[in-house]
């Protein structure tokens, strides 16, 4: 919901005040609340689901060759599962290929 408040450019008397204003999920509303309450950021973990989402959402159909020279199908009940080796670079190989 806009609220007008002040003067000036339509980002500076429109912009959000309000943590309800920014966020609909009550759950990360109580986080950020706690958070300014007591002055320490949580260390809070997306749900799986929602990464299963981004994935779904994002790569399902698409086509990709991976590190390891093999390809994966993403959405496809043939296509290889992957290894996503995490760091400050991404290394995404087959399941086969291992480490």
């Amino acid at each position: 919901m806009l609220v007008k408040r002040g003067e000036g450019d339509f980002s500076r008397i429109y912009r959000p005040c309000r943590i309800s204003e920014v966020v609909g999920n009550e759950r990360v509303k109580k986080i950020i609340a706690n958070a300014f309450e007591t002055k320490k950021i949580p260390h809070t973990y997306s749900e799986p689901e929602l990464l299963k989402d981004i994935l779904e959402r994002i790569l399902k159909g698409r086509k990709f060759r991976l590190e390891c020279g093999h390809h994966v199908s993403f959405g496809s009940n043939l296509g290889n599962d992957i290894t996503v080796i995490n760091g400050k670079v991404f290394k995404i190989i087959c399941s086969l290929c291992g480490h």
